[in-house]
């Protein structure tokens, strides 16, 4: 119960930025990577949905919220590979100009 409590607290500024995030430009799909929360793995990422839904984020149900957050995969690879399929898409578009 001590631990929960502790990660409760700690989930509530990522929460804040991801509703900020969704407020702003939209984004519907997060991906929560790093070693502390893929070592806790899905208790955190449930924590995290909890808070969003608490702060009213995103005008959403529980369940719309749930299917926008998922864990990443326990490897350095994430932020590789999104840059990659950023550049080779904006490459795309280059060439289409």
């Amino acid at each position: 119960a001590f631990t929960t409590q502790v990660l409760r607290g700690t989930v509530t500024p990522l929460a804040q930025a991801i509703g900020a995030v969704f407020t702003s430009i939209g984004v519907c799909r997060y991906v929560v990577m790093g070693g502390f929360a893929l070592a806790v793995g899905e208790r955190y990422r449930e924590l995290l949905v909890g808070e969003l839904v608490r702060l009213g984020c995103f005008g959403l149900d529980a369940e719309a919220v749930d299917a926008m957050v998922s864990l990443g995969r326990p490897d350095d690879d994430h932020g590789l590979i999104g840059v990659g399929r950023l550049l080779a898409d904006r490459l795309a578009r280059a060439g289409a100009r």
